[in-house]
């Protein structure tokens, strides 16, 4: 007699596990609870291929709300059916999201779930304290190195402390503008009849695909004193920092006509975004350690030795050994009298990428608790306001104020 599924046992309302997905910018994350990775892995955009014949990012702003919502539709019904297999209206959801997301697209994912596809119910649970799931950890600064922005927030017995968070527009977006500007000033191209040309007159070729591509392959953070050079180098104008030798260059074929030659500079230089101290923005380093200045005195010791980081950008080669060494370097000078520790310890499983996804374990995780009914918003409850509450709901309630009431927007 075959065993039986693994999600038969989970039944709470229904027989089936529940669906857990991760939108991010750049990627989508989903599959079903219990399990240890995701189903799927897609890009966070539609091909619209019955309509305009062109790829249609979700939550794009040039969008009315009822496009976002048709497009955002289609793609969660796609990945329904395409990855998940499974029938929407029987299976219960969470939704893994970011603080910071805005209301407006939490109130669009509730639309299309409910309105359009009919799910039972939906859990809206905050990454940064699901990414501590995996890691069997409630204390831990959570620091998200995502496509368009870098946050930064405390969690302390299994509380998310938004009083003490911060976010910096350094991501792995910043990263691809970066490489896109080097190449195009240092990179060149062997073409079957012209022989090498520079880049610069091929800035069609550098797509988003072609830089991402790049980057995962080619590109790695450098240590402490090769990345200071580089900087250093950046910035001068006369030519007189002189620098390490570069890596060795590489070759790319990207048909049968070119190639594309990479400089070994421009595999470690790209990177250095997530670093540099600028004035108009915070470094990656700068972001953790204001983030623990932020914290009471007795738990700015114990975050400070279980920092987690998660996110795309957290996989580059020697990203962690260059973050210890920046935040070590900056206790050291900068935020000595303020920030008196002397050491940095990192939350890290061997040889595992669980970085990318350890937000959506820690909601099939979540998922697959019998509490997960009473967490979660009901079809019933979504059609009574079509809103989904946040803390301003608590506050509405506790002083009398309506939800939708002109003097709750003052």
């Amino acid at each position: 007699m075959p065993p039986p599924r693994f999600d038969s046992t989970l039944g709470i309302v229904t027989d089936k596990a529940s669906v857990i997905i991760e939108i991010g910018t750049a990627y989508t994350k989903c599959g079903y609870a219990a399990e240890l990775t995701p189903r799927a892995i897609v890009p966070s955009h539609f091909f619209d291929a019955e309509g305009s014949l062109k790829t249609l990012k979700l939550f794009d702003k040039d969008m009315s709300p009822d496009q976002r919502s048709l497009v955002l539709t289609r793609f969660l019904r796609q990945m329904y059916y395409k990855h998940l297999l499974a029938v929407p209206k029987e299976r219960r959801v969470v939704v893994v999201e970011s603080v910071l997301t805005p209301s407006e697209h939490r109130d669009l994912i509730a639309r299309a779930l409910f309105e359009n596809l009919d799910v039972p119910s939906i859990l809206f649970a905050p990454s940064h304290l699901l990414a501590c799931f995996p890691f069997g950890t409630q204390n831990a600064l959570v620091i998200d190195v995502g496509h368009k922005e870098s946050v930064v927030i405390p969690v302390f017995e299994g509380v998310a402390m938004l009083n003490s968070w911060e976010a910096s527009p350094v991501g792995t977006s910043a990263v691809h503008s970066k490489l896109r500007e080097l190449l195009l000033a240092k990179a060149s191209f062997d073409t079957a009849g012209q022989g090498v040309v520079p880049a610069k007159g091929f800035a069609e070729v550098f797509t988003d695909e072609l830089l991402e591509d790049i980057c995962v392959r080619f590109c790695f953070v450098t240590n402490l004193e090769r990345g200071r050079l580089i900087q250093a180098a950046a910035q001068d104008t006369t030519n007189s920092v002189k620098t390490a030798p570069p890596p060795p260059d590489v070759r790319l074929p990207l048909n049968n006509e070119k190639t594309l030659l990479i400089p070994g500079l421009v595999r470690e230089a790209a990177a250095e975004v997530l670093f540099e101290h600028d004035e108009d923005s915070k470094s990656l380093p700068q972001l953790v350690l204001d983030s623990i200045l932020r914290c009471p005195l007795d738990l700015r010791r114990p975050l400070c030795e279980h920092l987690l980081v998660v996110g795309g950008g957290s996989l580059m080669t020697g990203f962690l050994a260059r973050l210890k060494a920046e935040l070590l370097d900056l206790l050291a000078t900068k935020y000595q009298e303020k920030l008196p520790l002397t050491s940095v310890k990192f939350f890290q499983y061997a040889q595992s990428p669980i970085e990318v996804y350890a937000s959506w374990i820690g909601g099939s995780l979540f998922g697959a608790l019998e509490i997960l009914p009473y967490r979660s918003i009901s079809r019933d409850d979504w059609l009574k306001t079509k809103r989904v509450p946040d803390w301003t709901a608590k506050i509405a309630q506790s002083t009398g104020v309506d939800e939708g009431s002109d003097e709750r927007e003052r």
